[in-house]
């Protein structure tokens, strides 16, 4: 069964419609040859259209047409076209509000009505991550062994995750890339931050939440020395730590710290072991 798949943000202009509806050769600059088209190949089929919200009107248009009684015209054609095809659409925007803004055919929108699929963001559901990092692993044909498994996966609950599987996936891939893809390799803390992984509205409260406690905490240690007896040793190692805790802080990933504070992997590790940081 024919399974065209089509991912509408990628489309614009003169080659949405191509790309959706075909062309023949000559039809404009560049069409060297006929193009059948991704309705054309779904016949007999199902048609997939992922992020149908971004979809452009003149597409909507002939979409419907399409929907309605199976045929469509090619871009530079003269005759009809016929196609039969089950519709899947995917959206990360709610179609009702995009019918309310004017940007989605309200026509188009109930002729698709059917059978509906809500999937709550990742966020809202982060007891499936063990289930999706494993189905990822599987798919990089790698292993992690269990103890480093489970902190990889609680490390991954305490992010938002705005971009969903496909950000978990990225940065999942990104991980296996620093470790040469050797999976016995990884540690949790190796896991890249981007700032797309927190909640939007929770980071500058944070932040400034954060350090001025910060600061006061380090300040009373520096000074502390000047009001009591305090060893060396012990008045280095306290603001060491709050030096690379700070550290870890603002850049959000243990790459950024060691470039940060100009120290290897292996040896910013031994000092966030030394001063309890590695949580």
């Amino acid at each position: 069964m024919p399974f065209a798949v089509v991912n509408c943000a990628n489309l614009s202009g003169d080659m949405a419609l191509s790309s959706l509806f075909g062309h023949k050769k000559g039809a404009f600059t560049g069409a060297v040859q006929d193009n059948s088209g991704y309705i054309a190949e779904a016949d007999g089929g199902i048609l997939f259209l992922d992020e149908v919200h971004t979809l452009e009107k003149s597409c909507q248009q002939k979409l419907l047409r399409v929907l309605n009684d199976g045929t469509f015209r090619q871009v530079g054609g003269s005759l009809d076209c016929h196609s039969e095809f089950q519709l899947i659409g995917a959206s990360t925007r709610d179609l009702e509000e995009a019918v309310n803004d004017g940007t989605f055919l309200l026509d188009l929108w109930m002729r698709m009505t059917g059978f509906e699929v809500k999937l709550p963001p990742l966020r809202e559901r982060l007891d499936e991550l063990p289930a999706l990092i494993q189905s990822f692993l599987d798919q990089e044909h790698q292993c992690i062994p269990e103890p480093e498994f489970s902190r990889l996966v609680a490390h991954c609950q305490k992010f938002y995750w705005q971009g969903n599987v496909r950000q978990l996936f990225r940065t999942l891939k990104l991980l296996l890339t620093l470790n040469d893809n050797d999976g016995s390799q990884i540690k949790a803390e190796q896991l890249a931050f981007h700032r797309s992984m927190q909640e939007p509205h929770t980071r500058p409260d944070r932040m400034e939440c954060s350090r001025p406690s910060m600061e006061r905490s380090i300040s009373e240690h520096i000074m502390a020395p000047m009001h009591q007896d305090i060893s060396l040793d012990e008045a280095m190692d306290a603001y060491e730590k709050f030096v690379i805790e700070a550290c870890l802080n603002r850049h959000q990933s243990v790459n950024g710290a060691m470039r940060a504070l100009g120290v290897s992997r292996s040896a910013l590790a031994v000092k966030r072991q030394k001063h309890g940081l590695m949580g």
